[in-house]
C-alpha cells in the first residue's frame, strides 16, 4: 500500500489514508466543533476552510453533541473527520446505509468531486449494488476472503452476457463466470459461438448473486 506493508503500515502512510466505518461511535463525549478542532489539529494540512462549508451543508441542523447526533448524521460526520487532510487513499465501509435518497445522492455527488479534484482513490465497500453502478468506475466482488472478480464497470458490461443454460453449448463452458439457476454468465465468449442466441446484458446483483452464493 503505497509502497509499503499494507497490514503495518507506517505512520506516514497511515497519514495519506482517511476511513469511514459503517457505524461511527467515537468521540460521544466531545462537541462537534470540538472534534473537529481535536482531529485537526493531527494534521499539519487539515483544510478548516472546507470541512467547515462542507458541515453546513450537510449538517445544517445538527446539535451540539456527538451523541445528539442521528445514524444518518454521525456518518456524514464520520466523513469529514475522513476528508479533512485530504487523504489520497479514501475507505468508505457502507457509508450511506443511515440516509435517505436525497441525502445520499448529495453525499456521492460531493466525494466525487472531491476525488476528482485531488485525483484522490475512494475505495466503497457496500452491498448496495445499485450504488456501485452508479457512483463507481471499477468494482471487485469479494467471496470468502478472496477477490474473485476485478474490472473496470464500463468493460464489464461489454465483456459480460447473460445466456440461458438450455442455449449453452458445451463449447461455451471454458467461458463460464458464475451461474445461478437457469442462467449463466460468460466472460469474453467468442462472438460466433453465441451468434443467434438469446443473450442478456449484464446485471451486476445478478452476477454477484451468481458469483457469491
Amino acid at each position: 500500500l503505497m509502497g509499503g506493508p499494507a497490514w503495518d503500515a507506517p505512520q506516514a502512510v497511515r497519514a495519506r489514508i482517511g476511513f469511514v466505518p459503517q457505524l461511527f461511535d467515537a468521540y460521544s463525549w466531545m462537541g462537534v466543533e470540538e472534534c473537529l478542532d481535536f482531529i485537526g489539529s493531527c494534521y499539519p494540512n487539515w483544510n478548516r476552510d472546507y470541512v467547515q462549508k462542507l458541515m453546513y451543508r450537510w449538517l445544517p441542523n445538527r446539535p451540539d453533541s456527538i451523541a445528539n447526533l442521528s445514524p444518518g448524521q454521525r456518518q456524514r460526520f464520520a466523513t469529514l473527520l475522513a476528508i479533512g487532510h485530504r487523504p489520497d487513499l479514501l475507505v468508505l465501509d457502507e457509508p450511506v446505509a443511515a440516509m435517505d435518497p436525497g441525502a445520499k445522492r448529495e453525499f456521492f455527488s460531493e466525494l466525487a468531486g472531491f476525488g476528482a479534484d485531488i485525483q484522490q482513490t475512494i475505495l466503497l465497500s457496500s452491498h448496495i449494488i445499485s450504488d456501485i453502478e452508479r457512483f463507481c468506475t471499477h468494482v471487485a466482488i469479494l467471496h470468502k476472503g478472496q477477490i474473485v472478480l476485478h474490472e473496470p464497470l464500463d468493460e464489464l458490461r461489454e465483456r459480460v452476457f447473460g445466456l440461458a443454460q438450455s442455449d449453452a453449448p458445451e463449447s461455451l463452458r471454458q467461458f463460464v463466470l458464475a451461474q445461478d439457476g437457469d442462467r449463466v454468465w460468460l466472460l469474453d465468449p467468442q462472438a460466433e459461438l453465441i451468434a443467434g442466441s438469446q443473450t442478456h446484458p449484464l446485471v451486476l446483483e445478478d452476477l454477484f448473486l451468481a458469483i457469491t452464493r
